[in-house]
């Protein structure tokens, strides 16, 4: 496990000077563990941005790198959100 955070630590710093992938993510994270929907859907764990007053510095925006995947963000949140 300490092999892939430092992977995905490389990654990130190797990433996030590109012009396009420099955004503004939210530098605390938290790990939720895997679990069941209540249809028996099981969802496996993953990192997640701690929740905070904004939606522009998740991970999953547009301009973000996912820091533990190496995955760019696709979403755009609306404007007044940021």
């Amino acid at each position: 496990m300490g092999w892939l955070l430092a992977a995905a630590a490389v990654a990130f710093l190797l990433i996030a000077p590109i012009p396009g992938f420099a955004g503004h993510v939210n530098p605390n994270w938290q790990y939720v563990p895997g679990y069941y929907r209540h249809n028996g859907t099981y969802v496996h764990p993953y990192h997640r941005t701690v929740p905070d007053a904004t939606k522009c510095n998740n991970y999953s925006n547009r301009g973000n790198v996912n820091p533990w995947n190496g995955k760019p963000g696709t979403k755009s949140p609306a404007p007044e959100r940021c």
